[in-house]
């Protein structure tokens, strides 16, 4: 595996993206999380890449709540619908349970990548997307999506990767 040092984002490794780690504070919580920047192999990361990182720096407080808002209103619309799969009180009390406020959210995601879409160089906007491990969907996790430092859409990893 390639490995290099990045002015921007530091020790990175090459396994189908080039891959580190960065910092996110969200829920109230810091985590260390896995940064993938996606590129083909052999190719570098593209100044516009870089360009949406430093952006998302610049912005991260707004854009991490805004995420926070995201991922509260989607659990509120899909909450029963996991509640009503489970039907043992015990596991929706620790899956799916019952919340009023964003703060819950920590005891039930998990925030674990970063990544930073391919740059297609077209006219479209490179996505970026958080991906969370959460309680209630242990398969695909949730995620939101990115553009132009704006939530486009939330739902499971999938949408961002």
């Amino acid at each position: 595996m390639e490995k290099i040092f990045d002015e921007l984002f530091g020790e990175l490794t090459y396994n189908l993206s080039w891959i580190g780690k960065t910092i996110l504070s969200i829920f109230g919580v810091e985590h260390e999380v896995g940064l993938h920047i996606r590129c083909n192999e052999g190719e570098n990361i593209t100044a516009n890449q870089r360009q949406v990182y430093i952006n998302f720096e610049q912005h991260s407080t707004e854009i991490l709540k805004n995420t926070e808002m995201a991922i509260f209103n989607y659990y509120l619309e899909v909450c029963q619908d996991y509640q009503a799969r489970l039907q043992d009180a015990e596991l929706i009390k620790k899956n799916a349970p019952v919340i009023t406020r964003i703060c819950e959210l920590k005891d039930l995601v998990e925030a674990q990548t970063l990544l930073i879409d391919y740059d297609y160089q077209d006219e479209k906007p490179i996505r970026m997307g958080i991906l969370f491990e959460c309680t209630w969907e242990p398969e695909h996790g949730v995620a939101v999506r990115i553009e132009n430092g704006e939530i486009v859409e939330t739902g499971f990893q999938d949408i961002v990767i």
